[in-house]
């Protein structure tokens, strides 16, 4: 506890320092060749880095350091660097947000969960993989925060009906890693997924002239979400815990699920109206680009779900005095004792990025009678928002002062290397530090560096760009390398140890794969 407040007590004054440094004290290879606004947008990324690193200041308050300092030493206007917190994909999750938030309200989620978990059995191999898959389908639409919260309560209602859990302890840490690393990877199945993806949707546009659409992501990130899910299921169960002989008996009670469901009743008119709300976006971005684009192309994704999320705050909704998720979340949280751990973790930990602090609740009250109202759309996470805001405005700096080019020019030794190994490098430079910072952070930073790079070299900027956002949902090591990581941890089951043990083969084998699978799909998804 003591040293974690020395470090973000350093950073505080580090970041502002190395500011300092890069601007005002001579350097000969960066003097030499630098803009003084480059040499701003530079010092900026590492008095950034530095921050997001220690965590001396909530992530998304960092993000908004490029609205005070570039306008401030005029590098861009206010204008053009708020500009940046307004992108069309800053909407796109704001609708995402919305909408999953009506999900959750309507009680849809865990009607799907349950039903999923029922279908599965109770052999303990598939027990985990009924888990993943669920939590991979709900990931890959609501944020993998929210996700991990809503499926770690219910791993742990399974767990306790295990005879003898110290003799099946490597079942209680596969269950607890499979919910928190399908989470992490489900954000690769679709744009709205998680931030690195908007990200770089955002700035494939602006540097490439490339309009990634929803369903051009999803052929991109789907096959190898679910391929990189099937791979690390096999390996929890038969590597990473080894729990492939265990009997199927290790439960005693079995209706415990089938409990859960028929305490939510029978499905009610509001999950029917989201559900065919959620349906109907999905189909509306399916098919934009392929039925409807020429009659109207002034209709873009972004519009589509905040449409969408539009019609759910005019919508009646028949729960307004009826609501019966608290009795059945609150029956199983104190039936495995979860409340207590998340609230002692709430008052702990000041790290958003470390708890669940995102702004979703498993437990959703309504307030009104309609099927989304202000009081709950109001606990969206806003600061993601503003992450993916700081993001672009960064990248955008490395584009519009030449700092890019210039980190480009200085990796010229790798302009004679093999474009897969090229590729190899920075994807590991996107695996590996997100075991220590934001995901989001890891993309704003290495996005545009690689578009330089990949430009300097004659390549397609999307090359590289492309598998540097779908790497930096794979980290698997820390706790702190991913919020459901951190959620997972939480619950007092899984040790550090064990995650690292786990994880880091992981970490080695994805570096692998998403090299060669991005390599091969990237060209043929974007016609390169």
């Amino acid at each position: 506890m003591q040293s974690g407040i020395q470090t973000k007590n350093l950073g505080v004054f580090l970041g502002p320092v190395l500011f300092l440094i890069i601007i005002f004290i001579p350097i000969p290879q960066i003097n030499g060749d630098l803009s003084f606004s480059s040499k701003i947008v530079l010092a900026t990324t590492l008095w950034m880095a530095v921050w997001w690193i220690t965590e001396c200041a909530p992530i998304y308050v960092t993000a908004l350091l490029p609205l005070v300092i570039f306008p401030a030493l005029k590098v861009t206007s206010f204008t053009e660097t708020s500009s940046n917190y307004t992108d069309n994909i800053i909407f796109l999750f704001l609708g995402g947000f919305l909408l999953a938030k009506a999900v959750e309200k309507s009680n849809l989620h865990r009607r799907f969960a349950y039903r999923m978990l029922r279908f599965f059995g109770t052999d303990p191999k598939f027990v985990v993989l009924s888990f993943m898959i669920v939590t991979w389908s709900l990931g890959a639409w609501m944020s993998n925060t929210a996700t991990a919260i809503l499926m770690l309560p219910i791993a742990l209602a399974v767990i306790s009906l295990i005879k003898d859990k110290e003799k099946h302890h490597k079942f209680v840490v596969c269950l607890l890693l499979a919910v928190a690393y399908s989470a992490s990877i489900s954000g690769v199945s679709t744009l709205i997924g998680t931030p690195p993806n908007a990200i770089f949707a955002s700035l494939a546009d602006s540097i490439a002239g490339v309009q990634v659409s929803f369903v051009q992501w999803m052929l991109l990130g789907l096959p190898i979400s679910a391929l990189s899910l099937i791979i690390i299921w096999l390996y929890l169960i038969r590597i990473g815990s080894k729990i492939t002989n265990i009997k199927y008996d290790i439960f005693g009670e079995k209706d415990t699920i089938a409990k859960y469901l028929k305490d939510l009743g029978p499905i009610t008119r509001d999950e029917k109206i989201v559900a065919f709300i959620f349906i109907l976006t999905i189909v509306a971005w399916i098919t934009r680009g392929v039925f409807w684009k020429d009659i109207a192309p002034m209709i873009d994704d972004s519009m589509i779900v905040i449409a969408s999320s539009v019609s759910l705050f005019l919508i009646p909704s028949v729960l307004g005095k009826k609501q019966n998720s608290g009795k059945n979340a609150s029956d199983y949280k104190e039936f495995v004792g979860y409340n207590s751990q998340i609230n002692e973790k709430k008052e702990t930990n000041n790290s958003d990025h470390k708890n669940n602090k995102t702004g979703f609740d498993t437990e959703i009250q309504p307030s009104s009678k309609k099927l989304l109202d202000w009081d709950t759309a109001v606990t969206i996470p806003w600061g993601v928002l503003i992450l993916i805001g700081g993001g672009l405005a960064l990248a955008n700096g490395f584009a519009s002062t030449g700092l890019g080019d210039w980190i480009a020019s200085q990796l010229n030794f790798l302009g004679n290397a093999n474009y897969f190994i090229i590729l190899l490098v920075f994807v590991m430079l996107a695996i590996l530090p997100t075991e220590m910072i934001s995901n989001t952070a890891t993309a704003a930073l290495l996005l545009p560096i690689s578009s330089s790079l990949a430009m300097s070299m004659g390549l397609n900027p999307i090359l590289l760009m492309a598998p540097i956002a779908i790497a930096a949902s794979y980290g698997f090591i820390m706790p702190v390398g991913t919020p459901p990581n951190a959620i997972v941890y939480s619950s007092g089951l899984v040790t550090s140890k064990s995650m690292a043990r786990a994880g880091l083969p992981l970490d080695f084998i994805f570096i692998i794969l998403v090299t060669a699978l991005t390599s091969i799909l990237v060209p043929l998804v974007f016609g390169i």
